[in-house]
């Protein structure tokens, strides 16, 4: 007995790749620099990123799994400074270790949306697959990343929405405790 499959569901499953194979395929955490400006501009965004990587590959695994969040500590700061830069991403991974005590409840704590964009799942870094490991999770994320509707571009490609680009503020970004 043969089964009526619709092509069209068939065609969807035959092109998506399964976790393994984006993990496989992904990028790396680091920012590839354009200009020697940039290059200056990104090595200590980059340098982070490899002092957490290192960390996360020799001293990580010495203390086992042990963390009560989720994200881990490392990989919430390795996402951090990945998306926000060396700034913001520092602020955020200091914020969570303070967080991070005995006495903690845990739980899942997941790095504030903005920061660089990603516009599909190969896009995304190794360590934001590792972090966002559903496809609904990885949907919300690149929506996430998204501009809104009537947004501005700055000179150096962030969105800002049309109230934002006439005040010069920035008031689409919260943190929550």
């Amino acid at each position: 007995m043969t089964e009526n499959v619709d092509p069209g569901v068939a065609q969807d499953s035959a092109n998506r790749k399964t976790s393994q194979e984006l993990f496989d395929a992904a990028p790396s955490e680091y920012v590839h620099p354009n200009t020697a400006l940039q290059v200056l501009w990104l090595l200590p965004q980059n340098l982070l990123i490899a002092g957490l990587k290192i960390y996360r590959a020799l001293v990580s695994p010495l203390y086992g799994d042990v963390c009560k969040h989720f994200p881990t500590c490392s990989a919430y700061g390795l996402e951090s400074v990945t998306r926000h830069g060396a700034v913001r991403g520092l602020g955020l991974t200091v914020r969570r270790l303070l967080r991070c005590h005995p006495w903690a409840a845990g739980g899942i704590d997941r790095v504030p949306d903005g920061g660089r964009a990603f516009h599909t799942v190969e896009d995304l870094p190794r360590i934001m697959l590792l972090n966002h490991p559903t496809p609904e999770d990885r949907a919300r994320l690149l929506a996430s990343c998204a501009p809104a509707a009537g947004a501005h571009r700055t000179p150096d490609g962030d969105a800002t929405s049309p109230a934002e680009s006439r005040t010069g503020t920035a008031t689409g970004t919260t943190d929550s405790a």
